[in-house]
């Protein structure tokens, strides 16, 4: 079938074009179907990509629907106040989402299943409680400071606050979902399920005569977010059960001491050592990411949140390719590490460098270009975010340039220098954002997001280039960067 594709290709075109472009879809399809590293990834990738394309064009429905039902004012309450739970969803997590990554792929290539099934046990249970900890911080907050804010926002905050436990267990068992690579497993529920969920659930409010606000979208959103956790559980841990079976048998392995009942050991010391650094690091990035959208929350109206966060809407397909090679890749990068492969790394991290580029550059001219006809679904007042497309590509192509970069140094004891660079990142994202939108307004801040990009790029290029002595870059002059040394 593929050989009959490949022929149709060199008889419709002229022969030069039908002969280049056969070749190139045979390296394609050679790479996609190929049993190395970089193969599997490429197809965990494509499985990523189409998900996540999949599930744009169904969060980008959902948008729509949620702007031109309850309007742009309450819309951007909305937004304002689910950005804040989903950011602290995800750092109820103390790192340890990314850290099982690294974990559980070491553990299973060692075969060593009492710690396997120790982090396993550990995990789920870690996040629960630490979340529910933030709630509580949260709720207490609330009542010192509720006065400072609206009361419609407070009310939004507290509801927001009861699912940071389920956001949590979604975020660790997608983690330990791709270190198994179960891309779909991993991200079905968040990007399929939940913005499904929510339109389910909203059309069947609006059916019973709800009214359109942010109260009932938000109550929509939490159901939404208890039915895909649910969900992802009993998929995940089942097909983890059975997994681990076929790999270690039914407490058979060598490293399982049957008689004294000791399956499983704790390392909650050092995985804590790991994750740390880590939290710390994905808080200043969840920050980074979200810095914006809370300052313009924070300096301007309602409104102007809305048109912002519906044009960083209208470029979430050309943030999916970095998405998608960061999900697909991370374990493998934490793999070469275990095996001391560092030449095997650098041209793995440099191949992954060109997938997520050239994609991504051609995504963002495609945006740029429709992106007043895309803005002008959500209503007519959102085409005044038409500007900030350009100025924010700009930064997401850059970003793209080095790849999966901050995942490269993290699984690979790097950790706490992509903490500092992120942290930097993040005080120029802030001071830029402070500065910039009470002059410019949301043009400010979308001009503050893309200098943060690049800056970040910058220093995680010159921090692989120093830490790991490899070169990540698609400009290189060397496409397969050579070692340079190694430094522990």
């Amino acid at each position: 079938m593929f050989e009959n594709l490949l022929n149709l290709t060199k008889d419709r075109l002229p022969e030069p074009q039908g002969e280049w472009l056969a070749s190139r879809l045979r390296v394609v399809y050679t790479k996609l179907t190929s049993d190395s590293a970089s193969g599997k990834s490429a197809r965990a990738a494509m499985i990523v990509f189409l998900v996540r394309v999949f599930s744009a064009i169904l969060a980008f429905a959902l948008q729509v629907f949620l702007a031109r039902w309850m309007g742009s004012e309450q819309y951007g309450t909305f937004v304002l106040v689910w950005v804040v739970a989903t950011m602290l969803g995800g750092l109820s997590c103390f790192g340890l989402q990314t850290a099982v990554i690294r974990f559980v792929t070491e553990y299973r290539s060692q075969k060593d299943f009492r710690h396997l099934r120790g982090i396993l046990l550990v995990a789920p249970g870690f996040a629960i409680v630490t979340s529910i900890i933030v709630a509580i911080l949260g709720f207490q907050m609330l009542y010192w400071f509720g006065e400072q804010i609206t009361s419609i926002k407070v009310l939004l905050f507290y509801l927001a606050l009861i699912c940071l436990p389920f956001m949590a267990l979604e975020e660790i068992q997608e983690g330990i979902a791709r270190s198994y690579e179960m891309p779909l497993t991993a991200i079905g529920p968040a990007f399929i399920v939940r913005p499904a969920s929510i339109l389910g659930v909203m059309g069947f409010a609006y059916a019973l005569g709800y009214p359109a606000n942010a109260i009932t979208a938000l109550f929509s959103a939490i159901i939404a977010t208890f039915i895909a956790t649910i969900l992802q559980s009993l998929i995940l841990w089942r097909r983890i059960i059975r997994l681990n079976i076929a790999e270690f048998g039914r407490l058979k392995s060598p490293n399982v001491d049957v008689e004294k009942g000791k399956n499983y050991t704790f390392q909650f010391r050092y995985w804590m050592s790991i994750s740390l650094p880590i939290f710390l690091a994905g808080g200043f990035y969840g920050l980074l990411l979200n810095a914006d959208v809370i300052l313009i929350g924070i300096f301007m109206n309602p409104e102007s949140v809305a048109i912002y966060f519906a044009a960083l809407k209208s470029l979430a397909l050309v943030h999916f390719v970095h998405f998608a090679l960061r999900a697909a890749s991370t374990h493998h990068f934490s793999q070469f590490y275990a095996e001391e492969d560092i030449k095997g790394l650098s041209d793995y991290a440099n191949e992954i460098a060109r997938w997520t580029f050239w994609p991504t550059l051609l995504l963002a001219v495609i945006m740029v270009l429709a992106g007043k006809y895309i803005l002008m679904m959500f209503g007519t007042v959102f085409i005044d975010g038409q500007n900030l497309l350009l100025v924010l590509a700009v930064g997401i192509v850059v970003r793209a340039s080095i790849g999966p970069m901050d995942s490269l140094l993290a699984m690979t004891g790097q950790q706490k220098i992509v903490m500092w660079v992120l942290a930097a990142t993040l005080l120029c994202n802030i001071i830029l954002n402070v500065s910039l939108i009470p002059l410019f307004g949301i043009s400010g801040a979308a001009i503050a997001t893309s200098s943060a990009m690049i800056i970040e790029t910058t220093a995680m290029y010159v921090a692989a280039s120093r830490k790991l002595g490899i070169s990540i870059f698609i400009f290189s002059s060397d496409r397969k960067s050579a070692v340079k040394g190694y430094v522990t």
